[in-house]
């Protein structure tokens, strides 16, 4: 990756740009993974495991073998790609199962579109995500199952052509409302086809994930071929030369843990995971004291997570020999402030391992910045644009600001989408010509990028921007506070920042927590709207705060005020 080249234009644009440049195979992405001199998986490796019975698992032989016979089911029983590509939807409505890949992989192989939504939402939640996908055919398993019966009931969804997806080991697929088995005859297989158009491979649409919807309703992401490829190219071939070159005995072993409906676990585990040659193993449902028992048991040695998982690895006091065989690991989803990042690094590899973060959206596939292999970084940066890729720094207006200065960060390359699935005012929104406007604000300094905020989160206290995640960072930073959030609240007819905190010992105190704050920050940046104390705080499944919720409190607590 290395620093960033800064290039400034005749029309006065400033533009960022990877100071690297790799010719990305033409390959669509089943191509790349199991029929490529580039992957690194062999016929017999193991590529997922059940964590909790690892005698459950795929290998890429019998991964490519049950992915040609459900791909077959999945095009002649249910239509699935029947009518050319890119318009039949597969939506997996389900927990960590090690079987999820060979979905995806038998959904792509049929000339079908992946979708997947969070194991946690609502039955109105999923209708209104079914109602934006119209799938053929959902997914669902036990801890899904009542929401989703309850959405078919609701909308009347065909009940054969729901799937159950169990744990008797295997491709353990039924229809849901007969119980009866899918027939995947070995006898009976569909391949995949080959694809080495650009074109098709930059237009294609392989897979639909949903936008976060912190600023509305989710919006679905439109996944290419060209994206999934170029993010494992890219991210993963200065990381396998490193390795050769440097820990050639070292095997690639992660723990699935981050929810596979997001953009994190689809591509670090349906992708990358087999790019690299590896081993997922995979947790049902997160939970942290088995995290740290998998973590020590299969040796994991490299694995990407979100900021709560790191304060819990940074603070938690049955944290030990957990992480010894730890080689490196990322952070993204939301910023790690640097003494956090330090701290948790500090529990990695015996100390050795380097803890870097990363930064991107499902609209950019996964990370778009990525530190070199071996480098460490301990300011706080989400490190280098990954090569091949463009940025830029814009203002309120959309001109962009000064080198070293702050503004909404622009994108563009080969792993940013082509924009959202049925939505043609999120993509005049979200474009500039083909710039992809994040949302989020950053800035560059020595090559590196540093996000602030979310454009729409920072707080403006008498014109000044606060942005909620460096007083985090700070609130953080105290022993004695276990986690931490802030928002925006009304007061003195201009926005305040306020504090909720989970307390990590009994006898913290709101004034000594708003002290620690006003020691450390800008006059402007004080805690001016309280302090509140609470048992935790709401978080999505990919670890980001739910800033929505505290404001929908804050609101409640300012009417029941009038």
């Amino acid at each position: 990756m290395g620093k960033s080249i800064t290039e400034r234009q005749p029309d006065g644009t400033v533009i960022y740009k990877a100071n690297r440049h790799l010719n990305i195979p033409h390959l669509d992405v089943l191509t790349l993974l199991l029929d490529s001199k580039f992957s690194e998986a062999k016929p017999e490796s193991i590529l997922h495991a059940d964590a909790d019975d690892p005698t459950k698992h795929t290998t890429t032989a019998s991964t490519i073998q049950l992915t040609r016979q459900l791909a077959h089911v999945l095009r002649h029983t249910y239509g699935i790609g029947r009518h050319g590509p890119d318009t039949d939807n597969v939506l997996a409505v389900t927990t960590g199962h090690y079987m999820l890949q060979t979905l995806f992989f038998s959904t792509v192989a049929a000339s079908g579109v992946y979708s997947a939504a969070s194991p946690g939402s609502t039955p109105s939640e999923l209708a209104y995500l079914i109602g934006l996908v119209e799938p053929k055919v959902i997914v669902c398993n036990a801890d899904t199952r009542a929401a989703v019966e309850e959405t078919m009931r609701k909308l009347k969804f065909p009940a054969e052509r729901v799937l159950f997806l169990g744990d008797a080991g295997g491709l353990d697929l039924t229809v849901l409302a007969t119980g009866q088995r899918l027939d995947t005859s070995p006898t009976k297989t569909l391949d995949w086809e080959r694809i080495t158009d650009l074109r098709r491979l930059e237009n294609s649409i392989v897979c639909i994930l949903f936008s976060s919807g912190t600023t509305g309703l989710p919006k679905g992401v439109r996944i290419s071929h060209r994206m999934m490829v170029s993010e494992s190219f890219l991210t993963l071939e200065p990381d396998k030369e490193y390795m050769r070159r440097e820990k050639p005995g070292v095997q690639y072993r992660t723990l699935a843990h981050v929810p596979a409906a997001h953009i994190a676990g689809v591509q670090s585990y349906f992708i990358n995971v087999t790019y690299r040659g590896g081993t997922a193993y995979w947790m049902p449902r997160f939970d942290f004291p088995k995290f740290l028992d998998y973590m020590r048991k299969y040796k994991i040695t490299f694995f990407f997570s979100v900021p709560p998982i790191y304060l819990a690895i940074a603070k938690h006091p049955g944290v030990t020999d957990h992480f010894d065989t730890v080689e490196g690991a990322a952070s993204g989803a939301a910023p790690l402030g640097a003494e956090l990042q330090a701290a948790a690094e500090a529990k990695l590899g015996k100390g050795k391992a380097k803890l870097t973060q990363v930064w991107g959206l499902s609209e950019t596939c996964g990370a778009i910045t990525a530190m070199d292999p071996g480098e460490g970084e301990h300011t706080g940066s989400v490190s280098y644009l990954v090569a091949n890729h463009e940025a830029r720094l814009v203002d309120d207006d959309g001109k962009d600001v000064e080198p070293g200065g702050v503004g909404e960060v622009w994108v563009r390359g080969p792993v940013v989408t082509k924009g959202y699935w049925k939505n043609d005012k999120a993509n005049r929104d979200s474009f500039v010509g083909d710039w992809f406007c994040t949302g989020d604000i950053g800035q560059f300094r020595d090559g590196k990028l540093y996000i602030v905020d979310r454009k729409k989160e920072l707080i403006k206290y008498k014109g000044m921007q606060v942005a909620p995640a460096e007083l985090e960072e700070v609130l953080l930073a105290n022993p004695r506070i276990a986690d931490a959030a802030v928002i925006g609240v009304e007061g003195d007819g201009t926005e305040v920042p306020r504090a909720y905190v989970v307390p990590a010992t009994k006898d913290l105190t709101r004034e000594e927590v708003a002290r620690w704050v006003e020691g450390k920050v800008a006059h402007y940046k004080k805690l001016r709207g309280g302090v509140l104390f609470v048992d935790a705080i709401p978080k999505s499944p990919a670890g980001k705060i739910l800033r929505k919720i505290l404001r929908e409190e804050a609101k409640k607590e300012q009417v029941s005020k009038l």
